[in-house]
C-alpha cells in the first residue's frame, strides 16, 4: 500500500519545473523497474501537457533501456552467444515489447524447408544452390542497399516480417540458416 502511494506521489511530481527535483523522482522511478511502465503510459495518456508527456517517454525510453542492457549482459555471461538471441536483443532496442518465440517460429520455418530439399548426396555447389533457391525464390527475400536511416532493415523480426532487407540482415538471416540447415536442431 505504501509502495502505491509513493508512485501516486513520484508520478505527480513529474511534471515539476525543477531539473533537480525531476532528476531525482525520475531515478526513483527508473529504480521501480518495467512493471511502472504501465502507470506511465496510463499519466502520458492523461497528460495534455506536451513537456510531462516528453518527460514520461524518456523515463520509458530509460526502463527499457536498462532492462535490454541487463538482457545483453545475461546474453553474454551465458557463454554460448546465440545468434538468434543476439539479433532479436538488438531489434529489441527498437521494439521493446519484441517477443522471440514467433520471430523463432518463423525461422524454423524456413530452415525446416530448406533442411527437407538437402540431402547428403548434393555437391555443396548443389546445397547451396537449393539453400539460395528456397530462401530468395520461395520464400521471396528481397535485398536493398545499407541505408542507415532505415532502421528495420536490420532488424531480424521486421527482416523476416517484410521479407526484405539490407546485407547485414540478410546475412545474419543467412548465417542463422546455414548453422541450422545441415543439422536441425529444435527451436532454432
Amino acid at each position: 500500500m505504501d509502495s502505491t502511494r509513493e508512485i501516486s506521489a513520484l508520478l505527480q511530481l513529474i511534471d515539476d519545473p525543477d531539473q533537480e527535483v525531476f532528476d531525482a523522482v525520475s531515478q526513483k522511478i527508473v529504480d521501480y523497474g518495467k512493471p511502472i511502465i504501465a502507470n506511465l503510459e496510463h499519466l502520458w495518456e492523461n497528460s495534455p501537457d506536451s513537456h510531462t508527456q516528453e518527460r514520461i517517454e524518456t523515463l520509458i525510453h530509460r526502463l527499457h533501456y536498462r532492462d535490454l542492457t541487463e538482457d545483453f549482459h545475461q546474453w553474454n555471461v551465458a557463454g554460448h552467444h546465440d545468434l538468434v538471441v543476439g539479433a532479436l536483443l538488438a531489434s529489441k532496442f527498437m521494439y521493446p515489447d519484441l517477443a522471440f518465440a514467433p520471430v523463432r517460429h518463423e525461422i524454423e520455418k524456413v530452415r525446416r524447408n530448406i533442411w527437407l530439399e538437402l540431402n547428403n548426396y548434393l555437391t555443396p555447389l548443389e546445397q547451396i544452390n537449393i539453400f539460395t533457391s528456397i530462401l530468395y525464390s520461395y520464400y521471396g527475400l528481397k535485398g536493398n542497399e545499407i541505408n542507415y536511416k532505415e532502421p528495420n532493415e536490420f532488424m531480424l523480426n521486421k527482416l523476416l516480417e517484410a521479407k526484405r532487407g539490407n546485407q547485414i540482415g540478410n546475412g545474419i538471416l543467412y548465417l542463422l540458416l546455414l548453422r541450422n540447415a545441415r543439422y536441425p536442431r529444435k527451436g532454432c
